[in-house]
């Protein structure tokens, strides 16, 4: 009897389960979608704005977007590679060396690290002055640009007035001035001046004797040349800012122009023949060279087509030109005829 009974219960509660569950009243619990659909936090990817932004479509608001894209480039700007520049004060003697090989800068009459540290000062500070500056070919001086044009050009060019005249002749050589800027120059500087000149100054102990060295040679090169650094009977090296002002001026003396590069063949073997030349030439001819390699912008002005390229020039007026290597007696053969 107890059995059947049992059963009966059991029966009962199954139906009764049964009725239950389909009426409702009993709610089956299911586990919620975000504990099964999303994943932990600590695992979701890490992904760059600009990777989301081409990556969601969806975004369908223009002001999200613009600051999607804002954000973008400002960390691609952030990853650009910065241009460090080096304190010339911080560097070696190496460095300095190194920079101012590479910039082509010539550094033989710098002697120690403080001369190298001033050199590449200047030079710095030119491409500074540079980078701001107008375009050269809008600012060329008068008399450089006088100098490729053709004579005939250049002669119908000249003064006419004796006012205009006397503004083309030399400036007289302020001796007073030049003793005071000489005065104020390191002991250093007045000794890389003598090395330019060729003065040796070993035995000088005072300052002051380096100051009356570089006076007597200076004073001595202002009454032959504009730019007082070229000497009687020598065959001077110069640069493009010396060869300027040396065709900004006529005078008594014509300039007698090598246009070269070092690698030249016969502009070497022309070299020893140039300064035999100049030594007999004295104080009738004013003799320079320049190097087409280091100042391309001068030699193209000059139109110098072949190297060597020989010129005879007065002020900014061409008198002749010659291509080719020259013996002496053909260097003095060429420009006796201007003096």
């Amino acid at each position: 009897m107890l059995p059947t009974v049992l059963l009966f219960r059991l029966l009962s509660s199954f139906v009764f389960l049964k009725a239950a569950a389909f009426h409702g009243s009993i709610h089956v619990i299911r586990p919620p979608p975000s504990f099964v659909l999303s994943p932990s936090p600590s695992k979701r990817p890490s992904r760059s704005c600009r990777f989301l932004s081409a990556a969601s479509p969806s975004t369908s608001d223009p002001q999200q977007q613009q600051d999607v894209a804002s954000s973008s480039s400002s960390s691609e700007t952030q990853n650009q590679p910065t241009t460090t520049i080096i304190p010339i004060e911080s560097m070696r003697v190496k460095e300095l060396q190194t920079e101012l090989k590479i910039l082509n800068i010539d550094y033989s009459d710098c002697f120690d690290k403080e001369s190298l540290v001033e050199r590449l000062k200047d030079v710095r500070e030119g491409q500074r002055r540079l980078s701001v500056a107008p375009s050269p070919e809008t600012n060329v001086e008068p008399n450089v640009s006088s100098t490729v044009e053709s004579s005939t050009r250049t002669h119908d060019a000249r003064p006419t007035t004796q006012q205009q005249l006397e503004t083309k002749r030399k400036r007289p050589f302020d001796k007073d001035s030049k003793l005071q800027e000489l005065r104020s120059m390191k002991v250093r500087e007045l000794r890389e001046e003598c090395a330019k000149r060729r003065i040796r100054w070993a035995q000088f102990v005072e300052k002051e004797e380096l100051v009356q060295a570089l006076i007597t040679s200076i004073e001595r090169s202002a009454e032959f040349s504009v730019s007082g650094v070229m000497m009687p009977g020598e065959v001077t090296d110069l640069t493009e800012e010396q060869l300027q002002e040396e065709l900004s001026q006529s005078s008594e003396a014509p300039l007698l122009l090598d246009i070269y590069a070092t690698w030249c063949g016969p502009c070497q073997m022309m070299t020893p023949q140039l300064k035999e030349a100049a030594a007999e030439l004295a104080n009738r001819v004013r003799v320079g060279k320049i190097d087409s390699d280091k100042y391309p912008t001068m030699a193209r002005k000059l139109k110098a087509n072949g190297l060597p390229t020989v010129l005879v020039l007065n002020g900014s007026e061409e008198l002749d030109r010659i291509e080719g290597a020259m013996m002496k007696d053909q260097i003095l053969k060429f420009v006796l005829p201007y003096i």
